[in-house]
């Protein structure tokens, strides 16, 4: 539970400056021009115009600036940072920085979906995806994020785990054993993911497939973590 408090006006000035930090500048260019003036129509009700009430707005806005850095996304239901810019576009849709705060809302959970989708957590990815297209379905990327995860969710999947203590010792028998799993890793449609208790490790292993037979050079991902891991994911034809 985030509790609040009653703070001085200098401190609400320095929460409003870190809270537009948050967002990039944006300047708008406005252009005039003239238009002819319509005759009015017999009978029309004049469309009442929708008055904004600024404070409530600044008080919505600082309100989904700490529960954004309080990494409330969207909960608690009602007290999130989504709802929160929501309202002020509801009520003034041209807001710059409730539209900011609205898409990077979506970057964060898109940041969770391509770390779920490195540790091959479909279900995961799946969600975080859905999450990021609910609170701004017009968000660059999301899209094209589904799409790699229904590519590499249906690949075949070939793994190989080692034992840590050979593998940190480099014995020939390790490194001919990865030099066959390179022939795997050659065949078309392949992504290459290498588990390794470290950077050094793992490059060690990425040399050993690079020694097997053929042309071009094998690349992928290096991932740390025990045990020690190839994952060769084979990409099915659509």
């Amino acid at each position: 539970m985030t509790n609040y408090y009653i703070v001085p006006l200098a401190t609400k000035i320095s929460v409003k400056v870190a809270r537009l930090a948050l967002v990039a500048t944006f300047t708008l260019a406005i252009t005039s021009c003239k238009t002819a003036i319509s005759p009015p129509v017999p009978d029309s009700k004049p469309t009442p115009a929708i008055t904004v009430d600024s404070q409530q707005i600044e008080e919505w806005l600082e309100a989904a600036y700490r529960a954004f850095t309080n990494a409330d996304m969207v909960n608690p239901p009602g007290l999130n940072a989504s709802t929160y810019y929501e309202k002020v576009l509801t009520a003034d849709p041209g807001n710059i920085e409730a539209q900011r705060g609205i898409g990077k809302i979506a970057e964060f959970f898109m940041e969770k979906a391509a770390d779920a989708i490195s540790k091959h957590y479909w279900a995961t990815a799946r969600s975080m995806l859905d999450t990021a297209y609910l609170v701004n379905p017009t968000q660059p990327g999301i899209q094209t994020m589904k799409q790699q995860i229904k590519l590499l969710s249906s690949a075949e999947v070939h793994e190989f785990k080692f034992d840590p203590q050979k593998m940190q010792s480099r014995d020939g028998i390790t490194a001919k054993i990865l030099q066959d799993i390179g022939k795997l890793a050659r065949l078309p449609k392949t992504r290459v993911f290498v588990r390794a208790s470290d950077d050094r490790v793992g490059r060690w292993m990425f040399q050993q497939l690079n020694k097997s037979k053929g042309g071009g050079i094998i690349r992928g991902e290096i991932q740390i973590g025990r045990p020690p891991m190839v994952r060769i994911l084979e990409l099915q034809s659509h």
